[in-house]
């Protein structure tokens, strides 16, 4: 039996044993009353629920250079492992891992073949001549997939719709959501094959349970194509990026009445 201290608080401490709990699988109950009561008896209660685990966890996510394509062939398909291990480096099974991905910046720009295909343009005499294609960050400043007008105007480019759209990149878990006894688990992004090397996107993986900064990792890259779309002879179907070609800048021309031209636009502010 504890007593409170002046304030009207009284502590104690729960110590586990060695093995974990499921998620909220531990039970405390605290019975309390103004007067003293026998052992035994619990005039009045308050319940809480915790996990135990068993030791603290880290989570790493790495990858490889295979880039696949998907069903019907219309997407490719990018695999990454997640692993988990605990304090001594030892695997850890039954770990649930959550996946989001997040779309940074988006490409303006085209692709021409010399030796193999890469970012450029032509000149008068069909040459092709390298040129960087031009980046924007995501029109979705809050990611809430609403085209906001005010305070700020989130369609910059003033086309009706905000680039990216959430959908040009999608993330799942492949063959369940929870590691394996070797502490691995698979995540996929998948997307259309025309919005290969025209968008950054930053997958982040979480494993529930873990408290602190280990128990999520990061990766950031470019959608990137297979190694044969850039070394083929054919078109890739990404030659062409989906956001548009202007990469330079360019006096736009805003809606009105009356239409207001910006001759400091950037490409980002020109829906071509």
């Amino acid at each position: 039996m504890l007593y409170s201290d002046v304030n009207g608080i009284a502590t104690t401490a729960y110590i586990p044993a060695e093995r974990a709990s499921p998620t909220n699988g531990l039970t405390i109950r605290a019975c309390y009353s103004t007067a003293d009561f026998a052992p035994g008896t619990c005039p009045n209660q308050t319940l809480v629920t915790i996990t135990v685990i068993s030791d603290p966890l880290s989570v790493t996510i790495g990858s490889n250079a295979i880039i696949t394509p998907g069903p019907d062939n219309l997407t490719y398909q990018r695999h990454f492992v997640v692993l988990v291990v605990d304090a001594s480096g030892r695997a850890k099974g039954n770990v649930e891992v959550v996946p989001s991905i997040d779309l940074l910046y988006y490409f303006k720009g085209r692709y021409v073949r010399g030796t193999s295909w890469f970012p450029g343009v032509y000149d008068a005499n069909n040459n092709p001549i390298p040129r960087n294609q031009y980046g924007c960050p995501n029109e979705d400043l809050n990611r809430n997939a609403v085209n906001e007008t005010g305070p700020v105007n989130e369609d910059v480019n003033f086309n009706g719709s905000l680039e990216p759209r959430k959908s040009d990149a999608a993330v799942s878990m492949v063959g369940g959501s929870k590691t394996k006894d070797d502490g691995t688990a698979v995540v996929r992004i998948e997307y259309p094959q025309n919005v290969a090397t025209w968008l950054q996107v930053k997958l982040l993986v979480s494993a529930t349970g873990i408290s602190g900064t280990e128990g999520r990792a990061t990766w950031t890259e470019i959608l990137p194509p297979p190694v044969d779309a850039i070394n083929g002879t054919g078109d890739p179907p990404f030659v062409f990026s989906p956001y548009g070609l202007a990469i330079d800048n360019a006096s736009v021309d805003y809606p009105g009445p009356p239409p207001t031209t910006n001759p400091n636009a950037t490409p980002c502010q020109n829906p071509d």
